[in-house]
């Protein structure tokens, strides 16, 4: 898959800093500029700061909580727009309905493949996802 001219923006939030590593790289090498977060807080900031073109973003975090800060950048008029990939290890079988009530328009659990996770990201910017219902 050839890489856009114009490199995208995904903001990272994840309080697992190995994770955040691997996934960083699997991205940049897939193309894309990757801002990490670790915690929820930081990450609405980075967000408010920098308006990426997707967010992956675990439940599990230090502060607030995934949702918390899906909700957050949902009511915000400056990210509301921006895709929302879940990426978390805390899968259970509500997760579809959450993260589509949510607004969210992907899911994934870990772990995950990083080329799986960079796909995803692709997706969700181009508009071929829009909903995390398989």
């Amino acid at each position: 898959m050839s890489n856009h001219s114009t490199s995208r923006l995904v903001l990272l939030v994840d309080d697992e800093r190995d994770q955040v590593e691997m996934y960083q790289l699997a991205l940049e090498v897939s193309g894309f500029d990757v801002v990490p977060a670790y915690t929820g807080r930081e990450g609405l900031e980075r967000a408010r700061e920098r308006t990426p073109d997707a967010v992956v973003l675990d439940l599990r975090l230090p502060d607030i909580t995934g949702w918390e800060v899906a909700a957050a950048l949902k009511a915000d008029p400056r990210t509301r727009a921006v895709p929302i990939i879940i990426l978390t290890a805390a899968a259970s079988l509500t997760l579809p309905q959450e993260a589509a009530a949510a607004g969210c328009a992907a899911y994934l659990t870990k772990p995950c493949f990083p080329d799986v996770l960079a796909r995803t990201v692709r997706d969700v910017i181009e508009g071929k996802r829009t909903s995390p219902e398989v």
